[in-house]
This record gives structure tokens, sequence and C-alpha cells, in this order.
């Protein structure tokens, strides 16, 4: 029995050691060969060593010789691969996916299914040729475009920081590196600037924008007759007193501040556009602009007044102030101060009036306006301030009938002249009027009808007041 028994076991280990060196031979085959199994991109991986796999991967690869991109700092670059030698190679890939597996695990592999692996191939250039182009791009931007400024309009005050922007090209180099190397070829590249180096005179500036900032944080408005304005942050930076560079400069005592003067200054560029008394810019019929400084119909508010009354509440450190200023002149058609879309036209070079109505020409005609050079009809914006038919017109050397009269300035009106066959052309050279516009009796008829007290007259001459307006 115990023969027996003795016999049986040398059996049983000469099996377990054949069986012991057919299974590490086969950790052997496999430890040069890929594990029972193994598919990479749908080729079929057991037992074959890495070159075997590499070129049956590459032979699959797409070689189009498609362009490199480069995104820095929102701008597009382009590289040729044949310019760096660039091309997809999946052999790192391949001999990192086999050092991963483990050959004495081959048993384990019969019997666990593998799945289908995806792999991207890696990419092999010339270092130096890659360094050669990036060194040759154009990354920087605009030299100016690298300074600190400080950039104000009208919705805010920026610090405008270029030296954040100036681009560091061994980041930009290593980062392609790292990207073609892993197989990329659209490349987004990231953090690729230099730290800051600021000079003194960027960091006064940085002192100036703290205090500009801190100061456009005040709430300043003006209560108009039919709205507020509530100054922006360029409108009170513009009441500091300022450097060359027109930004608001800081004083002896290391502050921002302002004076009588700059205060003054300040609103009085704010009401250049509100007072349009004595101040009108008028876009005529065919799209030419003129400028018009005379006439009764705007409005005028008291900007030295209104200054001092800012001063004085800038002075007591007040940061929440509302101001109503004064009114000097006050003449509106409807509400509005300016001539909106209902007037009265007369140019004096043509000779002619237009009447529109809601922005809309309903009426044109030739006219003959003062005698050119002796009693010419003044350039203006008024508004016809009184209307009446059948009246006298009495002057030092005329007395004349007209059926309608409609006062725009003074003693001068639009109204019909029975006494002309013929308006228009350079009738008003030598045969003028003594200052109003004199209109055919059918047309001046339907305008009387039309037209409103209080409706805005505009009259000009190109050759005299006409300016660009970009």
């Amino acid at each position: 029995m115990r023969k027996t028994l003795k016999v049986l076991a040398m059996v049983a280990a000469i099996v377990l050691f054949v069986m012991l060196c057919i299974y590490f031979s086969l950790a052997a085959y496999y430890r040069n060969g890929f594990a029972y199994g193994t598919y990479i991109n749908g080729i079929y991986c057991t037992g074959k060593t890495v070159e075997e796999v590499v070129d049956a991967l590459n032979a699959k690869v797409d070689s189009d010789n498609e362009k490199i991109s480069v995104i820095v700092d929102d701008k597009l670059y382009s590289i040729d691969q044949e310019t760096i030698e660039f091309r997809f190679d999946y052999a790192p890939a391949v001999k990192s996916f086999l050092d991963e597996q483990n050959p004495y695990l081959w048993g384990y592999n019969l019997i666990t299914a593998k799945s289908n692996g995806i792999m991207n191939p890696g990419g092999v250039y010339d270092v130096d040729k890659l360094a050669d182009v990036v060194q040759n791009i154009n990354l920087e931007a605009d030299d100016n475009l690298h300074n600190v400024e400080i950039r104000i309009d009208d919705t805010d005050v920026i610090l405008y920081d270029g030296k954040k922007s100036i681009i560091d090209g061994d980041k930009v180099f290593n980062q392609i590196f790292e990207e073609l190397t892993d197989g990329n070829i659209r490349i987004t590249i990231q953090d690729c600037y230099q730290v800051p180096n600021y000079s003194d005179e960027d960091k006064s500036l940085m002192d100036r924008y703290t205090e500009i900032s801190s100061f456009a944080e005040n709430n300043i408005a003006f209560t108009l007759i039919d709205s507020e304005y509530v100054l922006s942050p360029s409108d009170k930076c513009g009441l500091l007193v300022c450097s060359d560079d027109a930004i608001p400069a800081l004083l002896d005592n290391g502050e921002i501040g302002f004076t009588k003067e700059s205060v003054l200054d300040g609103v009085t560029h704010i009401f250049e556009n509100i007072n349009t008394y004595h101040n009108h810019t008028f876009k005529t019929h065919d799209g030419r602009y003129v400028y018009l400084d005379e006439g009764t119909f705007g409005i005028e508010y008291d900007i030295k007044k209104t200054a001092a009354e800012l001063y004085r509440e800038l002075t007591n450190g007040k940061s929440d102030i509302v101001i109503e200023p004064a009114v000097l002149h006050n003449e509106s058609y409807n509400g509005e101060y300016n001539v909106g879309d209902t007037y009265i036209e007369v140019s004096l070079d043509e000779q002619h009036l237009y009447y529109y109505k809601d922005g809309e020409l309903v009426l044109d005609t030739d006219v003959v306006t003062g005698k050119k050079g002796r009693s010419d009809t003044p350039q203006m914006v008024s508004y016809v301030y009184y209307k009446q038919k059948n009246r006298t017109l009495v002057g030092p050397t005329y007395r004349s009938f007209v059926k309608y009269w409609m006062a725009i300035y003074k003693h001068i009106g639009i109204h019909d002249a029975s006494w002309r066959d013929e308006f228009g052309g350079e009738l008003y050279d030598g045969g003028g009027s003594h200052g109003c516009i004199n209109t055919p009796t059918q047309q001046v008829s339907r305008l009387y009808e039309m037209v409103e007290e209080g409706t805005p007259v505009v009259v000009y001459s190109y050759e005299e007041s006409h300016i660009t307006v970009s």
C-alpha cells in the first residue's frame, strides 16, 4: 500500500512538473507577444510581436498629409507635416500596451473575453525642425498691445493689461511637442503667457486706475425737464484734472482730484448735445449735414450754475448727487427739443421748401427767400409761433396783403406772394423778398392747413453751414 502511494505521489509530481514547464513555456511565449484574445483597432494580436502589430496598424493610418493646426491666443497657425517630417506611429502606444500585460496570466486570459481595444497613434517628427518652425512663427502681437493702459468709455473704467498677453515661446513649443508626440495635429495652446514684468510707470498707472474706478462709482445725475441724465464713467472722469493722455491724473497727494475749471469743462462737454438752443446739427433731405447756431427753437440749461453746484457737492464729499439744472431757454415742439421728424426745411441754395410729417415728405415747392446779400433770410432753427389768414404785412417801404401767414422768426414768415408769377432758381439774387419765404399760393394753402403752431423750421445754406459728420 505504501509502495502504491509512493508511486502515485511520484506520478503526480511528474505531471505537475510537466504542466508547470508547459505553463511557463507559454508564459515565455506571451512575454514577447500579446495575450490570448487581444484585439487592437479590430486587428487580432494574440501571440504577435510589437513590430508585427505596429506594421499592421500603421498600414491603416490615413496619410493624407493634413496640415497641423495650432491655435495660440485665438490665432490659427498651420504647419506642413513634411516640414517637420511628421508621421503617425503606433509603436510607443503598442509597446506600452504590451508592457502592461502580465504574460504569466495567459491561463486566465484563456477564459476571460477581451474587448476590442481602440488605440490612437502617437507622432514621430524631427524635434529640431519643429523648434525652427515654432521660432519663425510670429507669435507676438503688436508692441503697442503689450502696454498697460486705462480705458474709459460710457459703460466702464477698464485697466487693460497687455503685458499679461505676452506669449512665452518655450511654453508654446513644449505644448506643441507634447501634443504631437501624442499624435494630435489639431492643437489649442493653453496658458502660454509670460509672467508680467511691470515697470514703475505701469505700477503708477495701476494706482491711478484704482483711484479713478473708485471715483467712477459715484452716482451723479442731472434732472432734466423731460428725463434724467445719469453721468457715465467717461462723463464722471471728464470732471477730473487730466494728464496729457486725457486720463485723470494723480495729484501731488497721490490721489485724483478736480478743480472748478475741470468740473466746468466736464459739464460743458456733457451738455454739448443736451443744449439744443443755438446748437443744432441737422441732416438735410439729401443726407448732408449742416450746423446752425441761431434761431429760437430748442432748450438751454445754465451750464455755469450747474457746474458750480456740482463742484460744491463734490467738495463736500458727496457720492450720491442729483442736480436740477436751471433753464435759460425752453422752446419745444410736442415735448421734443430736437427737430424730430415733423418739420419744415428750407434750402436757401436750392430755393426750395420741404415739409416732413412723421418722417415722410408730404409737400415740397420752389420758393423765393430774402434778397441775396441785402435782406437774406437768416439761417436758423426756429418754429411756427403764429398763424393767421388774410393779413397785411407792413414795412418801411411796403404794404402787402397775404392770404396765409406763418410767422417763424421776428418779422419773418412763410406766406403766399400773389405778385409773383415765378418761384425758385436765382430769383432771390436781386429780386428776393425782405426776408420772408415767398411761396406759391396753392402750396402755401396746403401747408397752412397741415402745419401746427410750434412746428420746427430749419433754414440753411450749404455754402455757409455744411459740415462733415463721421
